[in-house]
């Protein structure tokens, strides 16, 4: 066995990219000035700036810069600054590109145009000096919030034959694998690890790092949660991108969320609100889909009071792309096998008396109806469902562990998440899931052999013959001295080792392996 274990740290931490930006926004400063003044931005100008994004991107070169953010993923916020010796090209290119969240004119020039706020709609300010430039995006960075923290949803649609309803399957079926897997017990080290390298060269979120090492405790989850800093932003930026690694290293924080969740759990139905801002194509997407379920897969932190939910001032958006939106969330504490959702108001970081309910990641509720009110505020009026639901209730008996001891009828398979990902055709990182199983479970699980097998034929879809043949004579190895000579999953290995030997050309093995397939 000791070919298949190994040390799931190391496992983590090849797989995590520590270059990677783990926050939601990345601010992009381009200033095609500096070989020319020879004169860089300053260590103290970045490190106030990190204190409000942390991922900062420095370029001299317009190409340079627009290239790379081509090549960002459209999933990203980008906070562009630029300086007034850019040329207006440059701008009407990045403007249209759907990562560029805001661009911010840094210039000591008193005549720039301003006219040029109102012909590109992401401009939201012209900077004379840089306290300015800081105030401002400080400023918007609070008022943008609202998008930061934003709903993560899949929908089912009922009555749907074809494959529309795999991301909702997939967001559930993993949310359970990640509650139902134990957290490996050097994740919070790995985390800690990770942010440092993240977080380097600045010292107000190294401080908060620290104090988080120093106190963070299973029982005041959620106040970390609810405090918006660097462990809850993390958790949402993995969710958001699904970066399985990342999830999978909070898993510990997921845990001890839901444990509090359960504690304090809500012993009466509930009326809550939540507001943000959202995308059109979110909106549309909803406005389509009433009568169907949706699966919410971040937490959902609600406030009871509907005026408390909605922001002090009114958000004035001079960029088309969001809404304002409420979400009016009704939640009845009799319905049985919903995810967990308390009352936290006791257990939060916030210095009020609000009446606050958050619900559990993986929480799912029916859209009921979309109307947008006489103050142009679009409410979403939306109850919490469950999986017994009839239209829902046989999706999901596919998954369930038939072999499981602990008489829970919803414990789900722990290799159905690997299937789903094949299903998908996500084979590098059902590879990747399957690798992480033999990591982590124990050396006498039966499931070790499926995990072999399954390693065998993602090789042999990805025309690996030699390595799938390798993983498929590791689970025949393993299967012949730990299962009986009768169980399924022989006929399995000898049918997959015919199509490998089948494809080598080696058709006598690849006959034996088929005639051992169906006769045994």
């Amino acid at each position: 066995m000791g070919l298949c274990h190994g040390s799931n740290s190391s496992i983590i931490g090849k797989s995590l990219n520590h270059n990677e930006n783990l926050d939601i926004y990345t601010v992009i400063w381009l200033d095609n000035r500096i070989k020319k003044s020879k004169k860089q931005i300053s260590i103290q100008q970045q490190q106030q700036l990190r204190t409000i994004i942390n991922y900062l991107k420095i370029f001299e070169n317009e190409n340079d810069c627009e290239e790379y953010i081509k090549q960002m993923s459209q999933d990203e916020y980008i906070i562009l600054i630029i300086n007034d010796q850019i040329e207006q090209k440059f701008i009407s290119h990045v403007n249209n590109l759907q990562q560029i969240f805001s661009i911010y004119i840094y210039s000591q020039n008193n005549n720039i145009d301003e006219q040029l706020i109102n012909q590109y709609d992401k401009i939201k300010s012209i900077c004379l000096n840089y306290d300015e430039l800081i105030k401002q995006i400080e400023f918007d960075q609070i008022k943008y919030k609202y998008i930061k923290n934003k709903i993560l949803f899949d929908i089912f649609y009922i009555n749907n034959t074809n494959n529309s309803n795999e991301k909702f399957i997939y967001s559930q079926i993993l949310i359970d694998i990640l509650l139902q897997m134990d957290s490996m017990p050097n994740d919070i080290i790995d985390l800690i690890t990770l942010c440092r390298n993240q977080y380097k060269g600045n010292k107000f979120l190294l401080n908060i790092l620290r104090e988080f090492q120093k106190t963070y405790t299973s029982n005041h989850a959620i106040w970390w949660f609810t405090r918006d800093t660097f462990i809850s932003q993390l958790l949402n930026k993995a969710l958001r991108i699904q970066n399985i690694d990342l999830i999978f290293l909070l898993r510990f924080f997921l845990h001890d969320i839901e444990q509090q969740l359960k504690q304090y759990l809500c012993l009466t139905s509930v009326q809550a609100y939540r507001y943000e801002l959202m995308s059109n194509k979110e909106l549309e997407l909803l406005k389509d889909s009433i009568g169907q379920f949706i699966s919410i897969n971040n937490f959902l932190l609600t406030k009871v009071n509907r005026e408390s939910a909605l922001p002090c001032t009114k958000i004035s958006l001079n960029n088309n792309d969001f809404h304002c939106v409420l979400f009016k969330i009704t939640a009845d504490c009799n319905l049985d096998k919903t995810k967990p959702f308390a009352y936290i108001t006791s257990q939060t970081s916030f210095n009020n008396n609000e009446d606050e309910v958050l619900f559990m990641l993986g929480s799912i509720f029916q859209l009921k109806n979309i109307y947008q009110d006489e103050n142009n505020l679009w409410i979403i009026e939306i109850v919490l469902s469950n999986r017994e639901n009839k239209d829902l209730k046989s999706i999901f008996k596919n998954y369930r562990n038939d072999d499981n001891n602990n008489n829970d009828d919803d414990e789900i398979d722990l290799l159905s998440f690997g299937y789903i990902l094949q299903k998908m055709n996500k084979l590098d990182e059902a590879e990747k899931y399957y690798s992480r199983l033999l990591n982590e479970l124990s050396e006498d699980d039966e499931r070790i052999s499926c995990c072999l097998l399954n390693l065998g034929n993602i090789e042999f879809i990805k025309n690996n013959y030699d390595s799938s043949l390798e993983w498929l004579l590791k689970s025949l190895d393993i299967s012949l001295r730990t299962l009986q000579s009768n169980d399924i999953i022989f006929a399995r290995i000898y049918y997959s080792m015919g199509h490998v030997y089948n494809e080598k050309n080696d058709f006598k093995l690849a006959l034996e392996s088929y005639d051992k397939a169906i006769f045994g």
